[in-house]
């Protein structure tokens, strides 16, 4: 079909897709930058197509003259100009569908994409797998089953309010039809039919609840979940005498044999908390029995809600660096600090006392009765360092088994077992990326924490430090009034009050010394980091990855000669090991740990003086109540009376050890003496310390 390439300010800019009878071409308006997508008939005859299939045509524009849904295609009007222009040329006279331009492609050039060969990212499957079905939900509620659902039919347009920047949107209503439709003829994609339709059976909306399943499997996994690259007939057998639980069949690693299985495949890119939830919604949509598909589940919910349900769940990955683990929690937002460490400590065997925890968006200590969901960022992460090691050397590499195979050299590789191990390589590079990125983050958040920590013993020293200097000025004042004071026991109490005071005293001086020495040694260690930098970015992982993609793309892997493969692999294990057991990072992480617990240890002890001191002010609150109320019932002096025999010999033992007997005068007058000069002493101790002056730097 000769097509004007230009109408008015409109111009053809490129043609998007072909379909069994529509062609989809870009049109942009030269002045405004404004596109936008025109389907129309790609036939030149009026007789191309049968009357079902003009019906089919006319349905589809229809249908999209009335969605409004954030992932449905949107229609969109089209300009004068343009329109008068195509339908000069529209043979068949079958109306033009003009819609929203979507600037990124769709879902089947993502998927077919050699990197996404074992499945996409966690971030990219929930924002699909939430996208898709609010897409499908809205056709049901207007009473439309699709029919057609495959990643072909999923487009990708930017979204700057998501992480993954892309939002996906339904196309192609060509087969779709009322619910209440009873014809059973179709021709679709038989990859994504459900068996009903396959089995020419009358059928409802069930048949998309199958299709998203298989969608959804391939979109984690990246394969189709019954048998791929196998016929339909084939396929078709062993769907109908599955068990209602299995969700995927598969060919076994160089066998030939054929396994069933209730879980997705293991080389995949999802959470283990996700996996499981979404493998649990694929037991009930990949059933063969439709009528089972459209039950509810156990808790009320329909397919719908359920999945939007186990996507909108927050789901932590939280990341072992002991032995370079990553685990996954599901959490609610009364989730406390305490309850993660739990199951951490349970999970690792680690008493929760020996790791510490780290979120990229704090790098203060965490109080166990906060919220979790208080410290995430975007991408749930979590990072757990063990204080009294670092790395587990010993932790066993996990090689897919391909990869495996190939370097025990037990397995003769044909094609299909290259394909495998070029995709299982793949997956492992991909993993060892992920787990040296994780690595990275955790030490520089590692370092983060314990600057920070620095700063936090800094701040407290200095608080306690003005506890202090407020405690001595109640004293001052407090020593006025006991000089005057004829209270003995009063006055014991007060010295008493002294000697734990010049005890605080001594401890805070202690205090500053040991702050002095940690900080010294925290800022030689800092001062190191550039050489554990240079460690870190010589461990590129990356750059091994993405050479060993291109090597695929560009079809260089042979079975005869699988060299470049085991060369990458050997290349990426030993990165790997040279940066874990780097004679330069260990002794710097061993100091790391040694500060770090110099520094727990001398928080806590400033906490402890602070409470100290807390615990004497309230002492000497008490003291000035009683020492007020004595002086207000105080007495005139009366003639003195002389003790009897048995009270003169009577002896009592104070607090402090001193002994004093209740009525000799004279050894009262002596022990006033005495008490006056300790007090004198204890006094000038504390008022005249220089910690007074001195000011920490």
């Amino acid at each position: 079909m000769n097509e004007c390439q230009c109408y008015g300010d409109w111009r053809k800019i490129s043609e998007l897709g072909s379909g069994a009878f529509g062609i989809v071409s870009l049109w942009k308006h030269k002045q405004t930058n404004e596109y936008i997508a025109v389907k129309k008939c790609k036939f030149e005859r009026k007789d191309s197509l049968t009357e079902r299939q003009k019906q089919r045509w006319i349905n589809e524009v229809d249908i999209m003259k009335t969605m409004n849904h954030p992932n449905i295609i949107a229609f969109k009007e089209i300009p004068p100009i343009l329109k008068e222009g195509l339908h000069k040329k529209n043979i068949t006279k079958l109306p033009i569908l003009s819609m929203e331009y979507c600037d990124k492609g769709n879902l089947r050039t993502v998927l077919r994409k050699t990197k996404n060969c074992c499945g996409l990212s966690e971030i990219e499957v929930r924002d699909i797998l939430l996208d898709i079905t609010n897409g499908i939900e809205f056709l049901h509620k207007n009473s439309i089953t699709h029919r057609d659902i495959k990643p072909d039919n999923i487009v990708l347009h930017n979204c700057m309010t998501r992480e993954s920047n892309t939002i996906y949107k339904i196309i192609d209503l060509g087969y779709a039809k009322d619910l209440n439709d009873t014809i059973v003829s179709f021709v679709g994609t038989l990859d994504y039919l459900a068996p009903e339709i396959c089995q020419g059976k009358q059928y409802n909306y069930a048949v998309d609840y199958w299709s998203l399943g298989v969608l959804f499997f391939e979109v984690i996994c990246g394969v189709h979940p019954f048998l791929p690259g196998k016929s339909l007939p084939e396929r078709f057998q062993y769907i109908k005498g599955k068990d209602p639980e299995i969700i995927c069949i598969y060919e076994t690693n160089a066998s030939g044999s054929f396994k069933s299985s209730k879980e997705i495949l293991k080389y995949n890119q999802i959470s283990s908390c996700l996996k499981t939830n979404i493998e649990l919604w694929l037991k009930q949509v990949l059933q063969f029995n439709p009528q089972e598909r459209e039950k509810n589940f156990p808790n009320g919910l329909t397919v719908f809600q359920q999945m939007r349900s186990i996507v909108n769940k927050r789901m932590l990955n939280v990341f072992w660096l002991h032995k370079l683990e990553l685990y996954s929690y599901e959490i609610q937002d009364s989730t406390l600090i305490g309850t993660l460490k739990q199951w951490i400590q349970r999970d690792t065997k680690v008493e929760k006392e020996k790791f510490v925890v780290l979120f990229s968006k704090n790098i203060n200590p965490v109080p166990d009765d906060h919220l979790v969901v208080d410290y995430l960022s975007p991408n749930n992460n979590v990072y757990v360092i063990r204080k009294d090691c670092f790395f587990n050397k010993d932790s066993a590499y996990n090689f897919p088994f391909y990869v495996r195979k190939l370097f025990e050299g037990s397995l003769n590789f044909g094609p299909k077992e290259v394909v495998n191990l070029c995709h299982q390589s793949i997956f492992y590079l991909q993993n060892d990326h992920k787990t040296i990125v994780y690595i990275k983050k955790s030490i520089n958040l590692y370092i983060a924490y314990i600057k920070n920590l620095c700063l936090v013993s800094q701040q407290k020293y200095i608080t306690v430090k003005k506890d202090f200097n407020d405690l001595s000025l109640v004293l001052r004042k407090l020593n006025l009034s006991f000089e005057s004071c004829h209270d003995h026991s009063l006055r014991l109490k007060y010295i008493d009050v002294l000697d734990k005071t010049e005890k605080c005293l001594d401890e805070l001086k202690m205090l500053n010394g040991r702050l002095h020495t940690d900080w010294n040694h925290s800022q030689k260690t800092v001062e190191l980091y550039g050489v554990v930098d240079d460690v870190m970015k010589k461990c590129d992982v990356d750059s091994i990855y993405q050479n060993f993609v291109m090597m695929v793309e560009k079809n260089e892997i042979k079975s005869d000669d699988l060299k470049k493969v085991t060369q990458t692999i050997s290349k990426a294990i030993k990165m790997k090991d040279d940066f874990l057991n780097s004679k330069r990072l260990q002794p710097y992480m061993k100091a790391l740990h040694h500060i770090l617990n110099s520094l727990e240890k001398l928080i806590k002890s400033m906490f402890d003086l602070d409470q100290q001191i807390t615990t004497i002010n309230s002492n000497l609150n008490d003291l000035d109540f009683l020492l007020k109320s004595a002086a207000s019932s105080i007495k005139p002096n009366l003639p003195s009376v002389k003790p009897k025999q048995n009270e003169s010999s009577h002896m009592e033992p104070t607090k402090n050890g001193r002994i004093f007997k209740k009525i000799d005068t004279k050894f009262i007058l002596e022990e006033n003496h005495s008490l006056r000069n300790e007090w004198s002493i204890l006094i000038n101790n504390i008022f005249c310390n220089d910690l007074f002056t001195d000011k920490f730097e």
